[in-house]
């Protein structure tokens, strides 16, 4: 059935005279051409932990948000609390 969506979406924006679609919500998160259109599908947050993405220089990219947040390392978040809160105390000395 994906792939069936994927065809009929690229044909209705070739009809329409687009270069590419963005979908989402499918859970497989892809960018691939179909039938000489960008086919973007963003995936979800909840599966497959992935997002679309466009950057300044308008290159698009799907990215997999669990790799690409900083993973705290166990005890490093009592130490930045801690930092914070001997910058707090410096500034209110001040």
């Amino acid at each position: 059935y994906v792939s069936d969506f994927e065809v009929a979406v690229a044909r209705e924006a070739k009809k329409r005279g687009v270069q590419g679609v963005v979908c989402g919500h499918i859970h497989h998160a892809e960018m691939r051409p179909v039938q000489g259109v960008l086919y973007m599908n963003d995936g979800d947050w909840v599966e497959s932990c992935t997002a679309a993405v466009e950057h300044f220089d308008g290159q698009l990219e799907i990215i997999e948000w669990t790799t690409k947040l900083p993973v705290p390392v166990p005890g490093q978040i009592v130490e930045q609390q801690a930092a914070r809160t001997d910058v707090k105390q410096d500034v209110e000395q001040v």
